[in-house]
């Protein structure tokens, strides 16, 4: 009797932990799939990428620029100007996630290629890569806290 009620605790015990590890949020894929989002959102938005791109961010999020900015009204007034411009793009794909322990803030690390046409009305692409930092919301969703990259230097890809 005594064995068969310490198995039935084990069992319990067991049980509690697999409920526990099953229910466990998977932040890394929560965050992936927001950058995933994220870039579809701007890519389907067209000349409006620019609002699409802001939507994305926090109220207090901001981007690396020249200069700086920060606050969502900002990064979007920041964005119109290259979004309103048919043609433009501006893709990326993340590759690296990270969460804190905590699952209230994480980061996406990945590529991204630009493509736009110049003054001279040559089409240029370059290449770079970026970081976001994601703060999960007090309703769950997750916003960009801050956005920056680098890139290459321009290539001319020819007449438009």
């Amino acid at each position: 009797m005594r064995r068969a009620y310490f198995a039935f605790l084990h069992l319990c015990a067991a049980g509690f932990f697999l409920l526990a590890a099953g229910a466990a949020r998977d932040y890394r894929r929560e965050i992936l799939d927001a950058d995933k989002a994220f870039d579809a959102a701007v890519a389907d938005a067209g000349v409006e990428g620019g609002l699409a791109w802001a939507g994305y961010f926090a109220g207090d999020g901001g981007m690396n620029g020249v200069p700086p900015v920060r606050g969502r009204e900002k990064v979007r007034e920041a964005m119109t100007p290259f979004f309103a411009k048919p043609g433009n793009t501006l893709r990326w794909q993340p590759d690296f996630a990270e969460v804190s322990r905590g699952g209230d803030l994480g980061y996406t690390l990945g590529s991204s290629r630009r493509a736009w046409t110049g003054p001279d009305g040559k089409r240029y692409t370059n290449e770079g890569r970026y970081i976001t930092i994601w703060k999960r919301q007090k309703d769950g969703a997750w916003k960009i806290a801050f956005d920056g990259g680098t890139s290459t230097p321009p290539k001319s890809a020819g007449a438009p």
